[in-house]
């Protein structure tokens, strides 16, 4: 499939490439905290279709401006996707950018948005409640709920405020999420 690229702190750059990487997924039902703006998973830059990008600097721009209080020793991870695991079983990729699959979420968006609220109401304070990207909610319900279903993967062209001062309606990266560690094949600095 295609080359992606996590930034992370030195240490814990050190104990994924000892011990792989964790992915905690976690039922819509019994959230508690919020999730990540593309849902539960190990998020990383990819190439986008245009090359408008470069995903190992963004990689690099993420931790520098979001682990820089953890640490002041970062890497970035460079991971190799496959399109198959070693069962044979072709990966599942939900694609955003697509257009088919954009409509689809934003529809099933407008029709959930109750069910969303609800939860948002239960979920505990924290700044990526106070930031209010609720995109994430969305997907893991239309995860739990098969809308989306068996997704081993998903990809969206996205904005980083990799400054922290500024937000912006046109993209300057493509994050790719990892739900399914089944089809990383290699992970090297």
């Amino acid at each position: 499939m295609d080359t992606v690229y996590h930034g992370t702190t030195e240490k814990d750059a050190f104990d994924i490439l000892q011990s792989g990487i964790k992915i905690k997924l976690i039922n819509f039902s019994s959230l508690m905290t919020m999730v990540n703006d593309l849902g539960c998973g190990f998020y990383t830059y990819c190439k986008d279709d245009r090359n408008c990008y470069d995903p190992k600097k963004n990689a690099s721009r993420y931790v520098r401006a979001y682990k820089n209080n953890v640490s002041t020793k970062f890497k970035v991870l460079e991971l190799s996707i496959s399109e198959t695991n070693s069962s044979g079983k072709n990966v599942a990729v939900l694609d955003l950018d697509d257009e088919e699959e954009k409509e689809k979420f934003i529809k099933m968006r407008e029709q959930l948005d109750y069910k969303i609220q609800s939860k948002l109401n239960k979920i505990k304070d924290s700044g990526a409640k106070r930031r209010n990207n609720q995109d994430g909610l969305f997907l893991e319900y239309m995860f739990e709920n098969k809308i989306f279903p068996n997704t081993d993967i998903v990809v969206k062209e996205t904005f980083t405020d990799f400054t922290k001062t500024r937000i912006s309606n046109f993209t300057n990266g493509r994050e790719l999420v990892i739900r399914n560690k089944d089809f990383v094949k290699n992970i090297k600095y």
